[in-house]
């Protein structure tokens, strides 16, 4: 008995000793973003090629170093008529890079990405500090964006590139943002009050919109709100942001409407969503927006869509009104990046609602006994959002799929092999937008392809029209050639490409056909000359 009593006070001892609260609190922060930087170094890292896309910003980087660094008029991507009117700044820096380092263009497209998705979780974290109300909110609304599928699925691909980086400075521009509307100075200090918030808040805007349009917009959608919902003296400051970014960016924007007017960033407005059908609303756009405001990307149980939805039920009780407003006004907008812009509200919601959970449990008191059934429900949440994060890949339409190496060799070959002038439908299996095969021949094979849509944003009409026709080829992958004489209709052509992994009733029929020419039938890639 004497022995037991002795033993029983050793346990609480050791638990004080180790002081696990305290060693909680310290690597808390540590810990979420190294979960979330570890999540998006897993799909990154295990492939040598860049994920899905970024053909078309591997040739324009080539040629802002061949035009030595001023910028072109037009690029070289698909046969040279798409008007150089990306904002650039997020190419630049690559071009640079690879200038001055000894690795290869290729490497900083598949790297940089990763980087620029990485900044996007350090920016996050810094929003979630600043609207949120408690460290704890902040914590897990960060380790939900880091385990977010919709936060980083499009950003880690090779046309990533200006996405990340151009969200990290969106992120840090809003948390700006809201500071300065919410600042109150007296009438005789409030200019130099305002004068640095105001210029890092320029700063950060006016390098979203030098990354990428439709991170602008979404940075001007967020602007809005955040100046509506915090009184009168917001909206005169947020404009006066917007018109000195408008001024900063100016060296830029001002030079492509000089050269090709306003026609480039009118095409580039109409692919930017489907609320909006030639002029007129979308009413199953905006129906769909509204029942379905909180898009997460969890391929499982949508465990973070739940408590987000949880989350925007309590900010509403409570009238807090920023959060579910962006989330709707995102969702209802519909641009193409909608759910990836739409994982920053949702993930902050996330923390809303998830903070209120602990709350709650915390009033069960200190007994360790009473913490166990919510540790194991906690625990059990962290892999299910773990697990839809690592498998964010899963699926064809899956955006962290790299080119195979089949295709890679098919179009390195086709390079150096067809006639210059050749003009080739690729066909494609996926939809147009993790296309990889297509996006990627004109920049490996630097060939003509008359489906690829990426780029053609750019010239009025013409991405529609890629479009249709991508997806007529479409129809073709287990058909005849008839059904691809057909598809193509009246489009000038002269080569097939038949993308490896797919298609092999098309495959089938091209090498007994009559009417082609088998130039190229390896490792399931198929080459075909019209004869």
């Amino acid at each position: 008995m004497t022995a037991r009593a002795r033993t029983r006070p050793a346990f609480p001892g050791v638990l004080e000793a180790l002081n696990l609260r305290e060693l909680a609190t310290r690597f808390a922060w540590p810990m979420v973003l190294l979960l979330g930087i570890s999540v998006r170094a897993f799909h990154v890292l295990r492939s040598s090629f860049p994920l899905n896309d970024g053909g078309l910003f591997f040739v324009m980087a080539g040629d802002i170093q061949r035009h030595a660094f001023a910028l072109p008029d037009l690029t070289t991507y698909n046969g040279g008529e798409i008007p150089f009117a990306y904002p650039p700044a997020a190419l630049y820096l690559i071009a640079a890079l690879d200038v001055v380092l000894p690795v290869s263009l290729l490497t900083l497209f598949r790297v940089l990405p990763l980087l620029g998705a990485i900044a996007t979780l350090f920016a996050f974290a810094a929003l979630a500090r600043t609207l949120l109300r408690s460290e704890r909110e902040a914590l897990i609304a960060t380790a939900a964006f880091g385990l977010m599928p919709a936060a980083f699925a499009w950003m880690l691909p090779g046309g990533g590139l200006p996405r990340g980086f151009a969200l990290a400075l969106a992120l840090l521009a809003t948390r700006q943002a809201y500071g300065l509307v919410s600042t109150r100075r007296e009438p005789g200090e409030r200019l130099l009050a305002l004068q640095r918030p105001v210029a890092l808040t320029t700063l950060f805007a006016a390098g979203t919109l030098l990354c990428h349009l439709e991170t602008a917009a979404f940075l001007g959608i967020t602007f809005a709100l955040v100046a509506t919902l915090r009184g009168r003296g917001g909206l005169a400051r947020l404009g006066s942001v917007a018109i000195l970014t408008a001024a900063v960016t100016a060296p830029w924007w001002g030079v492509v409407v000089a050269r090709h007017g306003l026609e480039p960033f009118l095409a580039s407005m109409d692919q930017g969503g489907a609320l909006l059908d030639d002029g007129r609303i979308s009413w199953p756009a905006l129906r769909y927006a509204l029942l379905h405001p909180i898009s997460t990307g969890e391929s499982e149980l949508p465990l973070l869509s739940s408590v987000a939805m949880a989350g925007g039920l309590l900010a509403l009780l409570r009238g807090r009104l920023l959060l579910p407003l962006w989330c709707v006004s995102l969702a209802v907008v519909a641009m193409r990046a909608s759910p990836t812009f739409g994982s920053v509200p949702a993930a902050l919601l996330v923390g809303l609602g998830a903070g209120a959970l602990f709350d709650a449990v915390a009033r069960l008191g200190e007994d360790p006994r009473r913490w166990t059934a919510p540790a194991a429900v906690l625990g059990g949440c962290l892999l299910l959002a773990a697990s839809n994060a690592l498998a964010a890949d899963r699926g064809p339409a899956a955006a962290l799929h790299p080119l195979p190496e089949a295709d890679r060799a098919a179009m390195t070959w086709a390079a150096a092999n067809i006639p210059p002038d050749a003009r080739f439908v690729v066909v494609p299996a996926t939809g147009w937008w993790v296309d990889s095969p297509s996006e990627w021949f004109p920049a490996i094979a630097r060939r003509e392809s008359l489906a690829t849509p990426q780029g053609n944003e750019w010239l009025k009409g013409e991405f529609a029209a890629r479009l249709e026709l991508h997806g007529r080829l479409s129809q073709c992958a287990e058909a005849s050639v008839a059904c691809l004489d057909e598809a193509a209709g009246p489009v000038a052509w002269t080569h097939v490409y038949v993308p490896a992994h797919c298609c092999q009733g098309l495959k089938d029929a091209l090498r007994v056909s009559g009417t082609y020419t088998v130039d190229y039938d390896r490792s399931g890639v198929l080459i075909a000359r019209r004869r």
